[in-house]
């Protein structure tokens, strides 16, 4: 985890230029911690600004930076994001996650499956008749997603940390709890959760069942959704055991910032149905 820093710092500085450019053929990156190597992926010519921040960083000698001529540009790849999930429906099933590839190749899709039997010969079925009916003309990979389904958690409370349960009014699903944010322009917390878990308007308990508020905003772009309650500054880390409730090692770890999530990144998960 300390190798990847500066990795990590190296990816933060490339994104930020990228950030000063809406028209930027930038496509993704791929980091391979355990060899201190970033590898950058471009659709062209890379700017001679984006160059030289790469020579810098490669003159620094805590990693080594390379760049790849990629096919799509990580703009071109989101509209078509877009346009898979606008029409979502497939003769597979319906298309429940679709991102774009890190080296600009093309888009992964996933598909429930309920189109067609699973077994071994599903991913053989499923390129055919899943692929001919995306609305997209780039190269896809597609993988079976089983649906998503409820589970079980143990009661949190106000503020609600992440990795707790939640419970969807609405529908009766349950999701697990992000973390808690503060507002810009007043200072108020709120929770965030996954954007498929529900719509502007849910209202949410946890897993005692006491309200926890509703759904102020939500941007499946980001698979992203805001909370109106109070959010607190950790993230439940621990064990989680067969009935449900906190292992003996329980604690909690605290959230101290946000930055993309980049590809062959190490990082530690905390559901609420699968512990940490």
């Amino acid at each position: 985890m300390a190798r990847q820093d500066a990795l990590l710092d190296a990816a933060k500085s490339i994104r930020a230029a990228v950030a000063q450019d809406s028209r930027s053929n930038f496509s993704g990156i791929e980091l391979t911690v355990e060899k201190s190597v970033l590898d950058l992926y471009w659709k062209g010519a890379i700017p001679a600004e984006v160059q030289s921040l790469v020579t810098r960083l490669n003159t620094r000698g805590e990693s080594t930076i390379r760049v790849h001529t990629a096919k799509f540009s990580l703009g071109e790849l989101n509209r078509e994001v877009k346009q898979v999930m606008a029409r979502p429906h497939t003769s597979f099933g319906k298309a429940v996650k679709a991102a774009p590839l890190h080296d600009g190749s093309g888009l992964n899709v996933a598909v429930d499956g309920s189109g067609a039997p699973l077994g071994a010969d599903a991913h053989k079925q499923l390129v055919p008749s899943a692929a001919s009916s995306l609305d997209t003309d780039v190269p896809v990979s597609l993988e079976v997603a089983p649906r998503a389904q409820p589970v079980d958690r143990m009661d949190d409370s106000s503020p609600y940390w992440g990795g707790g349960l939640m419970i969807n009014r609405a529908g009766g699903n349950a999701c697990t709890s992000a973390f808690g944010v503060k507002r810009n322009s007043d200072g108020a917390t709120r929770l965030l959760t996954a954007a498929h878990c529900g719509k502007t308007g849910d209202n949410w308990v946890d897993g005692g069942f006491d309200t926890m508020g509703k759904v102020e905003g939500n941007w499946p772009y980001y698979e992203t959704q805001l909370i109106n309650t109070r959010g607190g500054t950790a993230v439940w880390h621990g064990s989680v055991r067969a009935d449900q409730t906190s292992g003996s090692d329980a604690t909690n770890k605290t959230v101290r910032g946000w930055a993309f999530p980049e590809v062959g990144q190490l990082v530690c998960s905390s559901g609420s149905y699968s512990g940490t």
